[in-house]
């Protein structure tokens, strides 16, 4: 049987429309994908597909995800569920020319007949946010045969390391959120571990506050977000280098789970406003790979410049300031490369 999740095809329109490349809230990442789709889109001959896509993207799971929850959400593409034998289901992807709002519906549920029965603003199984990659969406109870866990069509796990955005965030709560659920990983293995996370983030795409009650699962949560489950040692430059990550990436996690107040170079910081930046990194960029890449150089200049007594209190300073200046640094360094180059 052929990959279910495809295009509908479009005629003689081989380039992107002016519509979606001209919209001022559609970010860079989202049109970059919408071009990608449509050069592909009317080829007659291809089964075009999400897992398809992907193939032909250096970002991960989450980061394109994010890219294409954005053409849901801003009204460019649309997803059509359709019946099918034996309780299944079909998926069909339809993008458009111009943004078509809905009323913000985007996932359209049809009957037998070609008639819609619902939409992703009713209450049945599809009103979720993120179904077409959800790990454990399955109408009726019953697995699809198209969008399902598979590593392709499926989960939002693993996140992005090359994902560029230009637009920051800078959200910090004033008081420490309710607690709705706790964050035990007691009785789990370190894969049960990541798939809990996986799902976690696949639903709301942020590190819960309930996590730094969990320093176990912080610091997996900490470690899917910058990579550290893929990186190998031929990733870094050096041996000091692969420390120097691993420090980091230990550090925000016990920065993220600490119950009092700490002061980072005058910042009286808390757990709260810890997770906050993450969150505001993870909404921009899709992932921490990037904010930790360039606090590691940050760390080891100034190490190769001054004698470091604390190494993991100067990398938590590191690290908060890291979090106030990182996106300035990277977009400089990304102009000084490509658009002077």
């Amino acid at each position: 049987m052929s990959e279910n999740g495809t295009f509908r095809k479009k005629q003689s329109f081989a380039m992107a429309s002016n519509g979606a490349i001209r919209d001022k809230k559609l970010s860079l990442k989202a049109k970059g994908l919408y071009t990608l789709i449509q050069s592909y889109i009317t080829l007659d001959t291809l089964q075009l597909t999400k897992s398809f896509l992907m193939d032909f993207c250096s970002e991960k799971e989450t980061a394109f995800n994010s890219a294409w929850d954005e053409l849901k959400k801003s009204g460019y593409l649309k997803m059509h569920v359709l019946p099918a034998k034996k309780g299944r289901f079909v998926y069909e992807y339809d993008l458009l020319d111009e943004a078509n709002l809905d009323g913000g519906a985007y996932l359209y549920r049809h009957d037998k007949n070609g008639n819609i029965t619902s939409t992703n603003l009713g209450t049945n199984p599809l009103s979720e946010a993120n179904n077409d990659h959800h790990p454990d969406f399955h109408p009726s109870g019953k697995h699809p045969t198209g969008e399902h866990h598979d590593g392709k069509e499926g989960s939002n796990i693993i996140l992005s390391r090359k994902t560029k955005n230009n637009i920051a965030y800078n959200i910090q709560s004033i008081n420490p959120p309710a607690q709705a659920k706790t964050a035990l990983s007691d009785g789990l293995n370190e894969d049960e571990l990541r798939e809990e996370i996986g799902n976690d983030f696949s639903q709301d795409r942020s590190v819960q506050y309930c996590y730094h009650t969990d320093e176990r699962k912080m610091l997996a949560a900490v470690r899917t977000l910058v990579d550290w489950y893929e990186l190998t040692s031929a990733h870094f430059t050096t041996e000091f280098e692969h420390a120097t990550f691993d420090m980091l990436v230990d550090c925000l996690a016990d920065m993220a789970c600490d119950d009092g107040k700490q002061t980072y170079k005058g910042s009286s910081i808390t757990y709260v406003k810890v997770i906050d930046q993450i969150n505001s990194v993870i909404q921009c960029d899709g992932s921490l790979y990037h904010f930790a890449e360039q606090t590691v150089d940050d760390y080891i200049k100034a190490a190769s410049d001054t004698e470091i007594r604390d190494k993991r209190k100067y990398m938590k300073a590191v690290i908060w300031n890291s979090f106030l200046t990182y996106r300035v640094k990277f977009e400089s360094d990304f102009a000084r490369t490509y658009v002077h180059a």
